[in-house]
């Protein structure tokens, strides 16, 4: 009988799937590369928001976030810019397993609370100040070689830990950028002839990229000299897509879409499978559940992908998934079809490519013929039936949530869009048209911790 495995979570910044084995060129990763060629790779894992905090909040727990309250940024002072939290009491998963008897470590850096001794760690290190350095990839990746050595005894242990790369600055960190494979831009981003400004952006990406896979080769390397590799479940993932236009802040798949493998030897997870079924990482904690046998205090909005994992079943559970960038926009996916619903009508798209984008109340996308989301099929009366049909499972997704957007603006830290506008009305019209949902009679309601 297998013993309860140690359990190991990365967490990357920023990055999507910027790396070699999801077929990016330019990037040198063969740390991560040779991971995933040992593992099971999954090629359509999404998160459920194109922002840091809510899309890790329903990683760690296994439900919306609009259920476990982390909609937004998490850091800073409560009830400031970046004062989104987890409700009271949310189970984080270093709590759910601290009760079932395990250590419970973090390393690094991370982006869930406000208050990181709220997560149930029971050991933490991180740098601040002169140590901040510890927090790239590879000064991480030794404190974390550091906890491997100091192992005793046979309690199995959690370890969690992340990274600054690949956020940006590129160069906050004194990364050199790279380009020695030349440079590469996804084809979504819909960018054909990238200027200086864009190239040194993605230098400076790649940079990091490489940062990166050398603090997780260390971390993989001291797990097997430790003798800890066999019976240790390793999972490699990222937050949301990278800083490139059409991805992070965006409910496109550049925005959405991440890099997800898992990696436990003793527990049938090896070997170097490719799963390509559609998951959203609300499903990695009901996974979790069932890979190591921990009960869990409270019901997981995700679906279990443990058979996935392990080469047992061939289809996924999950029909639809859903991601949302907390009042401006909410997307839901199924194999063929995504819809996006922007609540506002325009937001501004950071540096490289800085501008102003304008979005239509409605975006419609067969994946199937389209997977670069180009045409908008939501105004054309050919594709009505599979609009409705798309709205009726955002409407009962956000119904079923109780999310604070179908009653008004939402207002919040770093979210704050006053009494509701002329876009917001439209917006709200056209969502109670296609979805059949009447006008609600409840004052608004403006959410934040």
């Amino acid at each position: 009988m297998i013993n309860r495995p140690n359990v190991v979570v990365i967490v990357s910044h920023d990055t999507g799937r910027h790396f070699g084995c999801y077929g990016v060129p330019t990037v040198q990763t063969p740390a991560i590369d040779a991971f995933a060629a040992d593992g099971c790779r999954f090629t359509r894992m999404y998160g459920t928001s194109p922002i840091c905090s809510p899309s890790r909040g329903s990683l760690m727990t296994g439900r919306w976030p609009q259920r476990n309250g982390l909609m937004g940024l998490a850091g800073g002072k409560r009830g400031g810019a970046f004062g989104w939290d987890f409700n009271d009491p949310e189970q984080h998963l270093s709590h759910v397993l601290r009760k079932a008897g395990y250590e419970t470590a973090m390393i690094g850096y991370h982006h869930e609370a406000i208050d990181l001794g709220t997560l149930g760690f029971d050991h933490v290190v991180r740098g601040a100040g002169e140590q901040a350095k510890f927090h790239t990839a590879p000064g991480v990746g030794e404190r974390c070689a550091e906890f491997f050595r100091q192992r005793r005894g046979d309690r199995p242990f959690y370890l969690q830990t992340g990274f600054l790369e690949t956020h940006t600055p590129y160069n906050g960190q004194g990364i050199p950028p790279d380009s020695a494979k030349g440079l590469w831009l996804p084809p979504w981003c819909r960018v054909e002839n990238p200027d200086d400004a864009m190239q040194a952006h993605v230098a400076g990406l790649q940079g990091s990229v490489r940062s990166l896979d050398t603090g997780v080769g260390i971390i993989l390397e001291s797990l097997r000299a430790s003798g800890l590799e066999d019976n240790t479940l390793v999972v490699f993932t990222v937050d949301h897509g990278p800083e490139l236009p059409r991805g992070k802040w965006t409910g496109y798949d550049g925005g959405i879409g991440v890099a997800f493998v898992m990696r436990w030897p003793a527990g049938g997870i090896s070997g170097g499978r490719t799963c390509d079924a559609m998951l959203s990482n609300v499903d990695f904690l009901p996974t979790l559940k069932e890979l190591t046998g921990t009960p869990l205090t409270h019901a997981p909005d995700g679906v279990s992908f443990a058979g996935l994992a392990r080469g047992t079943e061939v289809e996924s559970q999950r029909h639809w998934l859903g991601a949302m960038f907390v009042g401006l926009h909410y997307e839901v996916r199924t194999e063929r079809y995504k819809l996006i619903h922007n609540f506002r009508g325009s937001y501004h798209q950071p540096p490289p490519g800085a501008t102003e984008h304008t979005n239509p109340v409605a975006e419609l996308y067969d994946l199937d013929s389209d997977p670069l989301e180009i045409h908008n099929l939501a105004y054309e009366s050919a594709h009505a039936g599979a609009r409705r049909e798309m709205s009726g499972i955002l409407r009962n997704w956000l119904e079923s949530v109780d999310d604070p957007i179908l009653r008004g603006p939402v207002s919040g830290p770093g979210v704050t869009f006053g009494d509701p506008d002329d876009r917001y009305r439209e917006s709200l019209a056209e969502y109670r048209e296609w979805t059949g949902c009447q006008a609600s009679n409840s004052k608004d309601r403006r959410r934040g911790p």
